[in-house]
């Protein structure tokens, strides 16, 4: 499980490398007319949340039928608890918005542009 986590995020962190590379001028630009931070993340992970919010309410409903059936093959059968769905579900999220808080005092504004 922790190797699917880590090449989980690991493409995370390449998918938010490629989006800020791609848009890196539209980044300039709204640097320099006086966005923030908040508005640039907010900017960039937008795509990235809505995709894995919709995954996560796709996968709960399933994942909750699909274990409550195989836990009535037991005699002893345990309680689904809400806070491991809702666990599963903060993690992707963390995991995801970690690439950009990485980098320590935010974006530098760009100098140099590759043609």
């Amino acid at each position: 499980m922790a190797i699917t986590l880590l090449i989980s995020v690991a493409g995370l962190f390449a998918m938010a490398h490629y989006s800020t590379q791609r848009r890196r001028r539209e980044i300039a630009l709204r640097k320099v007319n006086g966005a923030t931070l908040r508005d640039l993340l907010l900017l960039l992970n937008r795509d990235f949340l809505l995709w894995t919010l919709a995954a996560y309410v796709v996968a709960v409903p399933v994942s909750v039928l699909f274990m409550r059936r195989w836990l009535q093959a037991f005699a002893v059968q345990a309680p689904l608890a809400v806070w491991v769905f809702l666990l599963v579900g903060c993690a992707p999220l963390l995991s995801h918005c970690s690439p950009p808080a990485c980098r320590r005092g935010g974006w530098p504004a760009p100098t140099r542009w590759r043609r």
